[in-house]
């Protein structure tokens, strides 16, 4: 993946998960939301995520550089 943009946001399906609480659980409910789900898909998720953080302000052009990285 080159860019953000060459993907479309796609929430549909994608189900909440606290990323708060203990992280053991965390990737555990990750893990078991994601299983056999293709890169794409996961890509998708990670996408709309990134969109909803910028819309809130809690995510900068420096956290996706780094992201990217």
């Amino acid at each position: 993946m080159k860019d953000f943009s060459s993907f479309k946001s796609q929430e549909k399906g994608r189900e909440n998960i606290n990323f708060s609480g203990d992280p053991f659980e965390t990737f555990s409910k990750l893990s078991q939301t994601y299983e056999g789900k293709s890169a794409e898909d996961i890509m998708k998720v990670i996408i709309a995520e990134a969109e909803k953080s910028r819309r809130a302000g809690t995510l900068s052009d420096k956290d996706i550089d780094n992201f990217a990285s």
